[in-house]
C-alpha cells in the first residue's frame, strides 16, 4: 500500500514536472520531493520482490500450495513492479499510475502470465 501510494504521488509530482504545471496545486503534495520518492520507490520494489520470494518458499506456503514451485512466479511479480515503477516515474501521463496500468499493453502480458504460472504450478501437477 505504501508502495503504491508513493507511486501515486510520485506520478504526480513527475507529470507537473513534464507538462510544466504548477506542483503545488495540491497541498499532499507539497511535503513531497520526486527524488526521494524514487529511491524510497526502488527500496521498496526491492523488498517487496524479496519479501514475495520468501513467502512462496515459507514452510507453510508449501505446505498449503503442496508444491515449492511458486518461487517460480518471482520474475512476473519482479516485472510487474518494474513496469508500474516506469509507468508511474519515467513515463507519467495524466491518468493515475494504477489506471495506466490496466491499460498498459506489457503489464497486462506480465500479469497474464503471473498468473497462467501460477494455476499451472498450483493445479497442474
Amino acid at each position: 500500500a505504501v508502495f503504491l501510494g508513493f507511486g501515486k504521488r510520485a506520478h504526480e509530482l513527475a507529470w507537473a514536472e513534464r507538462s510544466g504545471s504548477d506542483i503545488t496545486t495540491r497541498a499532499a503534495l507539497s511535503g513531497y520531493r520526486l527524488p526521494l520518492l524514487r529511491w524510497a520507490m526502488l527500496f521498496l520494489a526491492g523488498i517487496t520482490v524479496l519479501a514475495y520470494v520468501a513467502y512462496t518458499l515459507d514452510t507453510r506456503t508449501v505446505a498449503f500450495f503442496g508444491t515449492d514451485r511458486l518461487v517460480y512466479s518471482a520474475p512476473f511479480v519482479a516485472a510487474a513492479i518494474v513496469r508500474f515503477l516506469f509507468l508511474a516515474l519515467w513515463r507519467p501521463k495524466d491518468d493515475s499510475p494504477t489506471e495506466a496500468m490496466f491499460k498498459d499493453p506489457w503489464f497486462l502480458l506480465i500479469l497474464g502470465g503471473a498468473v497462467a504460472t501460477i494455476l499451472l504450478i498450483i493445479y497442474g501437477r
